[in-house]
Parts: C-alpha cells; structure tokens; sequence
C-alpha cells in the first residue's frame, strides 16, 4: 500500500517502486527504503491530511481514517529487537497480538491495544 497523498503525482504502482528505489540509491543509508531493505524494519505510514479522505492508502479496500497507521514497506531480512543495541530497546513498543506479515492496517483508535508495553530488555 501508498499514501494517496504522498504519491499524488504517480499514474502507477511500478511509478511508486521505481521512486522507492530510486530514493534507496540516492539517499543510501537515510532512505526509509534502507531501514525495510537492509535493516529488516517494517515501515508503516500514518493516513494524514487535513480533512477527511485527503489521504488514504492505495491497495486497501476497506475503510479508514485519519491516524490509521498502513504498511508502507515490507522487509527483505527480518529484525528483532535483539537487532538494537540493548540501551536502546527501552524505547522500543511491543505487541503479543500484531502479526507484521499479515496485519496490514492498524487502527489508530486501538495502537494501545496492539502495543500494550515496552520492551524489557
């Protein structure tokens, strides 16, 4: 999925595939692309906008709104939290209930739902 709004300038999917790797290449290591490809990070993106149905994300066919959190971008190897130095994963949410390769879309009305505590170690 792609954010309507962000990608309002693309007729295709391939047009938004060639940007993201397009972006990996000249922005390297700060490209959101390198976190999913080389970092094994999921990216989701929130559905923003100014008004209702400014922005969604295309691919999905159900509803949505504003704050909605959508995967962007899927990773190529996959991460854990034990891929973070130990300082930093205190700062990290964690779910017993999300699934990354199947939960698509995450309703910002529930993310505390979803993510109900912070990582231990």
């Amino acid at each position: 999925m792609y954010s309507s709004s962000l990608y309002h300038y693309v007729k295709s999917r391939d047009e938004v595939e060639r940007y993201i790797q397009n972006d990996l290449i000249e922005s390297g290591h700060y490209s959101d692309t390198n976190l999913s490809a080389n970092k094994g990070f999921y990216i989701y993106q929130a559905i923003e906008g100014s008004n209702p149905g400014q922005d969604y994300p295309i691919g999905h066919k159900g509803k949505t709104k504003m704050g909605d959190y959508f995967r962007y971008l899927m990773p190529t190897v996959y991460a854990s939290i034990e891929d973070f130095p130990e300082e930093l994963r205190y700062g990290i949410a964690v779910s017993d209930t999300v699934d990354f390769m199947v939960d698509r879309l995450f309703d910002n009305d529930k993310i505390n739902e979803y993510f109900t505590r912070m990582s231990e170690s």
